[in-house]
């Protein structure tokens, strides 16, 4: 499957759990995905940061853009997500960007990383995918 930026658009629209997230911008290359995102106020938790959960979910979901978007790829799933949360989020939009590690037959490594709207590194992820072709 090859990503644009109205695919992105889509898949967060019709996904029942990503619609919480309102997409500013993409930029897509082969081994890359990055898009922007706004911080909206049903992303935040007490002390008006962004909700742990909410940045995994956004981290998963961009690590699997950038692994699917290999033309011989119809789907992928999940298979380990590890997060390091380096520092709050507390200023939008959101930036995250992933790159592929590695595209193998039947998995895929992926290093995510979150930033702020001062380009702060807030969170960084690696992650691993299994493939379907």
């Amino acid at each position: 499957m090859r990503l644009d930026h109205d695919l992105v658009t889509s898949v967060l629209k019709t996904d029942g759990f990503l619609r919480s997230f309102k997409l500013l911008e993409s930029q897509i290359t082969p081994e890359s995905v990055q898009i922007l995102v706004d911080l909206t106020d049903n992303l935040l938790r007490v002390g008006n940061i962004m909700n742990g959960g909410a940045i995994a979910t956004i981290m998963d979901f961009v690590g699997g853009l950038v692994v699917m978007n290999d033309k011989s790829i119809i789907n992928e799933v999940t298979t380990n997500l590890s997060i390091d949360f380096i520092s709050p989020v507390a200023k939008g939009p959101v930036t995250v960007e992933a790159r592929i590690i590695k595209r193998g037959k039947t998995l895929a490594h992926a290093r995510i990383d979150l930033y702020d709207s001062d380009h702060v590194l807030c969170s960084t992820a690696l992650g691993t995918w299994f493939i379907f072709r």
